[in-house]
């Protein structure tokens, strides 16, 4: 606000404007916050993620494959929606069953966090890609697809490593 009034740009219209939108934000993310509240409590009552991450460590599968599933669903919900609101909704279920099968939880969530990040900049929903987009209004959505596409092989052989080597997360501990 200072450097805005130093440069004679603040007005009410401009100083309404900033709150209404910090507002709204505010708003959006409490609602998340609550949503995920009540969505927890009612996966503590039904026991779900524990059912699920039970019958998850005992499938004839090798632990790799399942989180490479679970990852999978990651991007694609990463892909679908706003990563924070899919995070929320998303780690009582998966955290307890990477648990079960036998991965560290901070290796975990540096993955999931990646994960999403990536999931972000995918089409069709893409909504960092959209972000980027609306800074130029002249750039198609096409290339700034085609622009974050580069970005999705690094993330695949990132994730690839972390989950071949998980102490390159785990080194520093």
């Amino acid at each position: 606000m200072l450097i805005t009034l130093m440069q004679g740009k603040l007005s009410w219209a401009v100083l309404s404007e900033a709150i209404a939108n910090a507002l709204k934000s505010s708003a959006m993310i409490l609602m998340l916050v609550a949503g995920a509240v009540i969505f927890g409590r009612f996966l503590t009552i039904t026991r779900l993620p524990y059912m699920v991450g039970e019958w998850a460590a005992a499938l004839p599968l090798p632990a790799i494959m399942v989180m490479a599933c679970i990852l999978l669903i990651y991007v694609i919900g990463g892909a679908l929606m706003d990563a924070m609101g899919f995070l929320i909704i998303s780690i009582p279920i998966f955290f307890p069953v990477a648990l079960a099968l036998g991965y560290d939880p901070i290796w975990f969530g540096v993955v999931v966090c990646i994960v999403t990040s990536m999931g972000a900049i995918t089409p069709p929903v893409g909504v960092n890609a959209f972000i980027v987009k609306s800074l130029d209004a002249e750039l198609r959505m096409g290339e700034t697809f085609r622009g974050v596409g580069y970005f999705i092989p690094p993330y695949l052989l990132c994730i690839a490593l972390l989950l071949v080597l998980p102490q390159i997360v785990l080194f520093v501990l």
